[in-house]
């Protein structure tokens, strides 16, 4: 049997609302997902949405090494706890982990349906054209 990597509820590419804040109700893309360690062996999970405006950083400059200051844009992180994964249909589900056929796949709470993501199913659709094409 392969063991799983730990699996997060939402990932990189899902569609999700945001439930709360200041963005309460816009939809987008996660962008990114960023972990962090913090003491006690807790994790802080933060996700970048992609309709959510960036953050603009001011750097100063430095006269001794002779650098201008920069004006660079970041992503805005939200804790993942303050959106919702959206389903096809358009409604938001909580998300749960569970085994199917010895390997842990995401389900919607609401409905019961597993997760895919979009670019797994092009995946398969590939092996699958693939295969076709070496039997033919």
């Amino acid at each position: 049997m392969v063991i799983d990597m730990s699996l997060a509820k939402i990932q990189k590419g899902d569609k999700v609302k945001v439930i709360a804040g200041n963005y309460k109700g816009t939809i987008g893309i996660v962008s990114k997902v960023v972990r962090k360690k913090l003491p006690g062996g807790r994790v802080r999970v933060r996700v970048a949405v992609s309709t959510i405006p960036t953050i603009t950083d001011y750097r100063r400059g430095l006269k001794m090494y002779n650098l201008p200051g920069q004006i660079k844009s970041k992503e805005r992180l939200i804790d993942v706890s303050n959106v919702q994964l959206v389903t096809e249909d358009g409604q938001v589900s909580r998300v749960a982990i569970a085994v199917d056929n010895g390997r842990k796949v995401r389900v919607l709470k609401k409905t019961g349906q597993v997760v895919v993501k979009a670019s797994s199913l092009e995946t398969e659709v590939n092996t699958n054209s693939n295969v076709a094409n070496q039997t033919s």
